[in-house]
């Protein structure tokens, strides 16, 4: 239960998200805007897959950050006390 409301706590990475995305759909309005002029319906697809964009990263992100990189850290930290340190090279 620790581990689902871990992950359920999406409110830094969903914040994330929106500033890499914000860029780009400001972008993509301009040019729509100006140039583009494209029919409502594609607009309204454009923004339905704007949207399956944005949960899509949303929820591999914090999947990568509850998952992945308590792991990482993990093994950062069992590699770091080896005694041959050599090892982390290859890494």
């Amino acid at each position: 239960m620790k581990d689902l409301l871990a992950f359920l706590d999406v409110g830094g990475t969903a914040l994330e998200v929106l500033a890499a995305l914000a860029p780009l759909v400001l972008f993509y309005a301009v040019f729509e805007a100006a140039y583009l002029r494209s029919p409502l319906r594609l607009l309204a697809r454009t923004a339905g897959g704007l949207g399956l964009t944005y949960a899509g990263l949303v929820l591999f992100l914090q999947g990568v950050k509850v998952g992945f990189l308590p792991v990482g850290a993990e093994m950062g930290k069992a590699l770091g006390g080896l005694d041959a340190q050599w090892v982390l090279v290859p890494f």
